[in-house]
């Protein structure tokens, strides 16, 4: 169980001690057809002490030429630390290719374990996993995963943080086969399951969706809450229609009754979904301006704007 506030004061130091950083708690990244989709939640948890709400999606981009989206989950100090490092190496780069950039993420990453994490106790060690978006303009998108001091390619899903509860959400699927569409929409259905039972994530969901061809979203806040209320809905639905189907007795006018319900609300939830997006089912642009999400600019760099958001601007 999770305490707001601190325990009474104790004159025991061991006692009195704070945790060494705040604990993030699930992040998730989704290489599906035609771009990567980033999604966490926004609760931060000192255990035993405090629960706070921040934003752990991070993007980076330089000169439209370049860009990086990060979060995870770890402590939130060691994150930062790696976050700013790394960005600080890509300023200093004149020119991108991914064999550059992932060696220069792959040294950090090193450096940070070995430096920074290694050397502690066992019990006392801070750890970090990271889930980050690359991408050169005019290529697709990559999908990186870090595991101590590994760095390597996802291909379909990834994710880091309370994991038994996001692959059981996220089940078997091909995700690489599927839409962004769906990928941004079943982004916001795990969180949803994980927030619904872990005792450390929480508070609201975020979804970061960068496209192959370098367009961005930014889901709004009232998007995904909307999403959200859809998915609970037919969720409750499906589990009632299955909880009705074990009555072997029951009439099957109950069944029926249940079975349409369930039609009707998918229906309204696929129009809804439509009506949000073009046809190439991108969301409209009002959609993505939760402008809080991206933490570019905190230390201090200049923050980036993509080719459609300047089209919406000009």
């Amino acid at each position: 169980m999770i305490a707001l506030f601190p325990k009474p004061r104790v004159l025991t130091p061991q006692i009195e001690r704070l945790p060494r950083s705040v604990w993030m708690t699930i992040a998730a990244g989704f290489r599906a057809d035609g771009g990567v989709v980033l999604c966490a939640d926004t609760q931060e948890t000192i255990p035993d002490y405090l629960k706070t709400q921040t934003s752990k999606i991070a993007l980076f981009e330089k000169n439209e030429e370049f860009r990086i989206a990060m979060t995870g989950a770890g402590g939130s100090d060691m994150i930062d630390m790696i976050y700013q490092t790394i960005i600080g190496k890509f300023m200093e780069n004149r020119a991108y290719d991914y064999a550059t950039v992932e060696q220069t993420i792959r040294d950090v990453v090193y450096e940070t374990e070995t430096k920074h994490v290694l050397p502690y106790p066992r019990e006392e060690r801070p750890s970090f996993h990271l889930v980050i978006a690359l991408q050169v303009k005019g290529e697709r998108v990559r999908l990186l995963k870090t595991v101590d001091t590994t760095v390597r390619h996802e291909d379909n899903f990834t994710c880091a943080g309370d994991v038994a509860l996001a692959y059981y959400a996220a089940g078997r699927l091909d995700f690489s086969q599927m839409p962004v569409c769906f990928a941004r929409s079943y982004a916001i259905y795990m969180l949803q399951q994980v927030k619904a039972y872990s005792p450390t994530c929480g508070k609201q969901t975020e979804v970061l969706v960068l496209y192959d061809d370098w367009d961005i979203e930014n889901l709004s806040d009232e998007f995904i809450q909307t999403e959200e209320f859809h998915i609970a809905r037919i969720n409750a639905l499906t589990r009632h229609l299955l909880a009705n189907s074990f009555a072997h007795r029951a009439q099957s006018e109950s069944l029926q009754e249940d079975l349409e319900h369930l039609k009707r609300h998918i229906e309204e939830y696929r129009e809804w979904e439509m009506s949000q997006s073009d046809e190439h089912c991108k969301l409209r642009n009002e959609l993505f301006t939760k402008e809080k999400m991206i933490r570019v600019g905190q230390h201090g760099l200049r923050e980036g704007y993509t080719a459609r958001q300047k089209r919406v601007a000009g």
